[in-house]
């Protein structure tokens, strides 16, 4: 990342820049619903990993996800227009660099699919 900062605007080291590891094809597909979506539930994502892959997946698998990627910044919660209590995700600029990173890591694998 580029030009990243600590909350008082001092460069962080490399060391502070938050990591997400991305080795199983469920957080690189969450990955690839939040870069194409404007925002996305847990919910709809639960339902298009099983719709689109036959995957089961815990919800609490994708919600831990989704909020370590907050935690450390990659994405926004905003509340969704067709429901007051249903939240969203949305990637930030960091986010938007981290999933072409980790897609970029992956190009080999996307292209051959």
């Amino acid at each position: 990342m580029k030009n990243v900062k600590n909350i008082i605007g001092e460069p962080l080291l490399l060391k502070d820049v938050p990591q997400i590891k991305v080795k199983n094809l469920t957080k690189l597909y969450i990955l690839a619903l939040l870069k194409l979506d404007n925002a996305v539930s847990g919910y709809f994502i639960i339902k298009k990993l099983n719709r689109d892959l036959g995957k089961t997946v815990s919800p609490t698998y994708v919600y831990n996800f989704l909020k370590k990627l907050k935690a450390c910044g990659f994405t926004e919660e905003v509340f969704q227009s067709l429901s007051k209590k249903r939240k969203g995700y949305i990637l930030t600029s960091s986010g938007l660099e981290l999933v072409n990173r980790v897609f970029h890591k992956y190009e080999d694998l996307i292209d051959s699919g």
